[in-house]
């Protein structure tokens, strides 16, 4: 069954590699809002394929990237409280809404305030310790 629902999916062909080369180009938030949205959609194509291997644990701290949707979208607090990881698929449209929203901003040349520079803070750090845990967990193998 997993493995027909991850047919679409295979990370070994994933390649973010010309995403990390447009940082220098864009915006810190526009990046940070990006990592976010690719954080939470790697999560679940890892938790796919670990399933689709029968690996029983979840390789994805799913704590972390609560953290994570609450600070890319604070006023979904409430709803990540009560769906927790089963809601998180629901709000990838409104930050990719977001992160249109963020691009037109950075192409108008309009200048981040002090709460948009601590968002983007909370937002790369989480995102930088997801990443640290998951490449942890497969450096154990």
């Amino acid at each position: 069954m997993f493995t027909i629902l991850g047919s679409g999916c295979d990370l070994t062909k994933l390649n973010t590699i010309s995403a990390h080369k447009a940082r220098p180009f864009v915006s810190p938030m526009v990046w940070a809002v990006f990592r976010a949205y690719t954080t939470i959609a790697m999560g679940a194509a890892i938790r796919i394929e670990g399933l689709k291997s029968g690996i029983a644990t979840d390789l994805v701290n799913h704590g972390s990237i609560k953290k994570l949707v609450k600070a890319a979208l604070p006023h979904q607090s409430e709803y990540l409280d009560k769906f927790g990881e089963a809601g998180y698929h629901y709000l990838l449209d409104e930050l990719e809404e977001k992160l249109l929203r963020e691009i037109n901003v950075m192409l108008s040349g309009k200048e981040a305030d002090q709460a948009n520079v601590d968002q983007v803070a909370q937002i790369i750090g989480l995102c930088n310790e997801i990443d640290g845990a998951l490449n942890a967990k497969r450096a154990k193998g």
